[in-house]
């Protein structure tokens, strides 16, 4: 009984949303029109974004540590790393802004078109790079290029050459990515500072430590162009790499010039303790027969023993040192060549096959939505601020007297609806009216009805008119 109650409910709920808001179908249609109109101009006129990913296998501590087993053994500290304190580095300014200035980031070549500008940065016959000591920033330079030269203005500057411009010391180099050339391309260059160029770079990269994958690191980035994307991903890998060995090198060069230092200190004390023995072995041959039995009776004969051994002990150790720091020197300079403290390319940079901003599908869903809302808003918002009284149940609400009859609002002059047109709608409403009223016991013996309103002009005439044709009828 409690689940057919309920399903009443739901029933009366949805015939009374449905009642409510189907007469303002026009406005929603319009609306939802609207809506996806504007979203079919958003996706004609967005920028696509490609989304970019790499992934990348970073060497953890213990295999950090083992390779630093060199310098270890000569008590000095080497750096370890962890993934976490690696993924900040990636990410850095630092890496970013030597990617900016080796890929040319802050001189993008841009195609205008009628309604907005894309990247040209595979398309552009030419690529610009600047002094960046001697550049100023500049939105827009609108340029022609040929085989040999480019044309800014009615100034021509010749290709792979360095040339002073009004926006500074400028190369123009041939596009790597140059394809066969288009008549109509309006071409332009920005000069922008690369410290706003790394701080969208840095905005859109986003670098993670791949689940229940121990050292392996995705980096996802996105990007108007997919070629220019996947460049910057793989230049960012090559660069942290760089660092890493960069870092190596100097620490191998330091270990090396400490190792020299030794080799030198070893070497000058193992001189000078092989003059000591020499000098004691020249003085003991001179020294003769007699000198001996002297020396003997005097007790000095011990002492010149444990020199000599202890010239000899000394002696022994340099030679060991030396050896020792001979081998960590041949190990140092290897560890030059060496790549073990660098990263490993798991999956070089690919990009996306179709944009991953804007999408369609929720473009389009979004404005239906949107206008949904804002249909539902505009209707509330209008029945809130209504003074008149708009549906049944707002009279249920304020009174106990039972509802018997609900009659359309008839807008023509004309204030007889019964008899001319009998399948109306308000006709219908009459006469399901005159049913109610048989049910209430108004019949032959009750015949008079009182009809009334709180003000004039709410239609007791109209309603009297037409009640009454309607009993007549019957």
């Amino acid at each position: 009984m409690n689940r057919k109650i309920s399903e009443d409910k739901d029933s009366n709920f949805s015939s009374s949303f449905i009642f409510r808001y189907l007469p303002y179908w026009p406005l929603f249609l319009l609306l939802t029109l609207i809506a996806l109109g504007g979203a079919w101009f958003y996706l004609k006129f967005a920028t696509p974004q490609y989304e970019v990913h790499a992934r990348i296998l970073i060497k953890d501590e213990k295999d950090v540590s083992e390779d630093a087993k060199t310098l270890e053994s000569l008590d000095l500290i080497s750096p370890k790393k962890t993934i976490n304190n690696e993924m900040e580095v990636i990410q850095s300014k630092t890496l970013l802004t030597n990617v900016v200035k080796n890929l040319d980031l802050y001189a993008p070549v841009s195609e205008e078109q009628r309604f907005k500008s894309i990247s040209a940065y595979s398309s552009s016959p030419v690529t610009i790079v600047a002094d960046s000591n001697n550049m100023r920033e500049v939105a827009k330079v609108y340029f022609t290029a040929d085989k040999n030269s480019v044309k800014i203005g009615n100034k021509t500057y010749i290709l792979d050459e360095w040339v002073a411009t009004p926006y500074g010391r400028l190369k123009f180099k041939k596009n790597i990515y140059r394809t066969p050339e288009e008549t109509g391309k309006k071409l332009y260059f920005s000069l922008i500072a690369p410290k706003n160029v790394v701080s969208s770079l840095a905005s859109r990269l986003k670098v993670t430590a791949a689940n229940k994958m121990p050292g392996i690191v995705d980096l996802d980035f996105t990007d108007e162009s997919s070629v220019r994307g996947e460049d910057i991903v793989n230049e960012l890998i090559k660069v942290y790499n760089k660092s890493i060995m960069d870092e190596k090198n100097a620490l191998a060069s330091n270990t090396l010039k400490f190792i020299n230092e030794r080799l030198a200190r070893v070497e000058d004390d193992m001189v000078t303790n092989e003059h000591k023995l020499q000098s004691y072995k020249a003085n003991k041959t001179v020294v003769g027969t007699q000198g001996k039995l002297f020396l003997e009776k005097v007790g000095s004969n011990d002492q010149q023993k444990m020199r000599e051994i202890n010239i000899n002990r000394e002696q022994s150790l340099k030679s060991h040192l030396y050896e020792f720091l001979q081998q960590k020197k041949e190990e140092t300079q290897l560890s030059y060549v060496s790549d073990l403290f660098g990263s490993k390319i798991v999956d070089r940079a690919k990009a996306s096959e179709y944009p991953v901003s804007p999408k369609k599908k929720f473009a389009y869903l979004s404005a239906v939505l949107l206008a949904l809302v804002t249909g539902f808003g505009i209707v509330v918002g209008k029945e809130t601020l209504s003074s008149k009284v708009m549906f049944q149940k707002e009279i249920e609400s304020l009174t106990k007297l039972p509802v018997i009859g609900e009659i359309t609002a008839e807008k023509s002059k004309n204030a007889t609806v019964i008899g001319k047109n009998p399948k109306t709608l308000i006709a219908e409403q009459f006469r399901k009216l005159r049913t109610t009223l048989n049910y209430l016991g108004i019949g032959n013996k009750q015949k008079r009805i009182l009809i009334t309103s709180a003000i004039s002009g709410e239609g007791k005439s109209f309603v009297a008119t037409n009640l009454a044709i309607s009993l007549a009828l019957t």
